[in-house]
């Protein structure tokens, strides 16, 4: 009966924050805040822009921010760190640094560092990616500094340890950051509850360099997002730049009303694919699963999106119970006609009314944020793996000026 309770607690968690679009914490957040430097605003608005530049919270052993897309980010403190050989460590201060010291260990091919931290105010649903942020240093300067060099990746060849995993891991690339720092990823996770725990070993850099280790950040991926329904079922979004990936003719726009910092545009073209993957175990079991492409049509469309959409499979998913069909993007119209009386009549203006198809396939309808959806394909979890070849019936016509937000997987 517990577990019970616990999951209908957590999928109304799921919901409140799925519905509102916004972080539900501010207040607990604002309780943690850094004594030392009150926060100062007179609405929700200037908090927001408070809280998008980031502040220090929990004792100042955390840094608090909020994403683009307002979904929450966090970095926890190196001095939560457990250093095997404390000795070897000298705590110094760091202009660049959110944090007031910052760890330097003299020989990064020695780190022996074990992570065990909680995250606090993760966004539920989010998958997140979890950094170490460090730089190499040297005692007459930073060894990058030109913001040319910093603006390419650099190869650096961390050796760690996760808890779950059985063997070493070798991250290769670490990325600049803005404000100095550089940034290597060690795994990802889709963040079910607020508290995340995050357990690794970090064990060596090849560089004879000394490091100034900051903490572990957590970001947000920004390719898919979780969620509950109303009655507990797992449900996903995956963003356009995840299932339209390999689509030339999109470009990626920013627009406020995306659950995503990126958008798909078409530029020009008739056809396109959608790559829909997504884990079983990620899904509910024993639920039957539909797919719906989600757009919007730019302003002036001109009738071009009345043409149907011929969506065929086309990948090693395709069974003979998944057939090619039709879909629109916008709802198809007939010509309404009087019987010509007299002449005056053929002034009139023509109207149009909905097309009458009782077994219309790929049923559109208006979302209540706004955009539009139709729905591609149903089925069982284990069978919402597919791919799908999109084409305009007419050749003749183009897709110019469609936006994709993404691919929604809910049950159906």
């Amino acid at each position: 009966m517990a577990e019970v309770v616990a999951d209908l607690e957590l999928a109304l968690e799921y919901q409140e924050s799925y519905e509102s679009g916004k972080p539900m914490e501010y207040e607990e957040i604002l309780e943690m805040a850094d004594r030392e430097h009150p926060l100062v605003y007179t609405n929700k608005r200037e908090l927001k822009l408070l809280l998008s530049s980031g502040i220090l919270i929990d004792w100042g052993r955390r840094w608090f921010s909020l994403s683009k897309s307002e979904h929450n980010c966090e970095i926890i403190s190196e001095s939560e760190f457990s250093f095997q050989d404390p000795e070897l460590i000298e705590w110094i201060s760091d202009p660049k640094s959110r944090f007031s010291e910052v760890a330097k260990i003299e020989r990064a091919q020695d780190l022996n560092i074990d992570v065990d931290v909680e995250t606090m105010f993760l966004s539920l649903g989010i998958t997140y990616a979890a950094y170490l942020v460090f730089k190499f240093y040297s005692d007459y300067s930073y060894l990058i500094e030109d913001a040319e060099v910093a603006s390419e990746p650099t190869c650096v060849g961390l050796r760690y340890k996760l808890k779950e995993a059985g063997e070493s891991s070798i991250s290769y690339l670490a990325d600049h950051t803005d404000d100095g720092w550089m940034v290597i990823e060690l795994c990802q996770f889709v963040c079910y509850k607020k508290v995340a725990k995050l357990e690794v070993s970090l064990e060596n850099f090849p560089s004879f360099y000394s490091i100034l280790l900051e903490g572990i950040q957590f970001l947000p991926v920004e390719k898919q997002f979780f969620y509950l329904d109303k009655d507990g079922l797992k449900c996903c979004m995956q963003s356009a730049r995840t299932v339209l990936k390999d689509n030339q003719c999109f470009r990626s726009i920013s627009i406020s009303q995306s659950r995503f910092e990126k958008v798909a545009e078409c530029e020009s073209g008739n056809d396109f694919h959608i790559n829909c993957h997504i884990n079983s175990h990620m899904l509910s079991p024993n639920t039957t699963y539909a797919t719906y492409l989600v757009y919007r049509l730019p302003e002036l469309s001109h009738g071009t999106f009345e043409c149907p959409l011929e969506v065929k499979i086309s990948d090693r998913f395709y069974s003979e119970d998944a057939k090619d069909h039709f879909i629109f993007l916008t709802s198809p119209k007939t010509m309404v006609i009087d019987l010509i009386k007299d002449d005056r009549d053929r002034d009139r203006v023509s109207q149009k009314n909905p097309l009458s198809r009782p077994k219309m396939d790929g049923v559109l309808k208006e979302r209540k944020d706004g955009w539009m959806e139709t729905e591609m394909t149903d089925g069982a979890a284990k069978t919402i793996n597919r791919e799908f070849a999109l084409s305009l019936c007419d050749y003749s016509e183009q897709l110019t000026g469609l936006i994709v937000q993404g691919m929604e997987i809910r049950p159906k």
